[in-house]
């Protein structure tokens, strides 16, 4: 069976990857939505944050964050959150809104 997927062209808010660290990196002036790597996602039930070193940043199917509560309390626009690599405290990414698209609005 299938147990991981590589998630592609899907689009940085507020954001980017600093390559030369590996890390996320404040956005450059002017660049509103940079496309992000492509990224290697591997489910693991055992895995635990480490919030001291991550963001656990929201992928949202587009970049207008509304959508509809469901049962499980998420908006119907919010598809998971990833864990990217960060020297920054997460509350400073909270504060810029950071976050992943799937697609850009029209």
């Amino acid at each position: 069976g299938i147990n991981a997927v590589f998630g592609k062209q899907w689009y940085q808010r507020r954001v980017r990857g600093d390559d030369e660290k590996n890390l996320l990196g404040d956005a450059r002036y002017g660049v509103m939505n940079p496309p992000m790597p492509v990224m290697h996602l591997l489910p693991d039930p055992e895995y635990e944050e480490d919030v001291s070193s991550q963001y656990d940043c929201p992928l949202y199917k587009t970049g207008e964050r509304a959508g509809t509560l469901s049962t499980t309390g998420h908006s119907t626009n919010f598809v998971i959150k990833c864990f990217l690599p960060s020297d920054q405290p997460r509350e400073h990414w909270i504060a810029k809104g950071t976050a992943l698209l799937c697609q850009l609005n029209q």
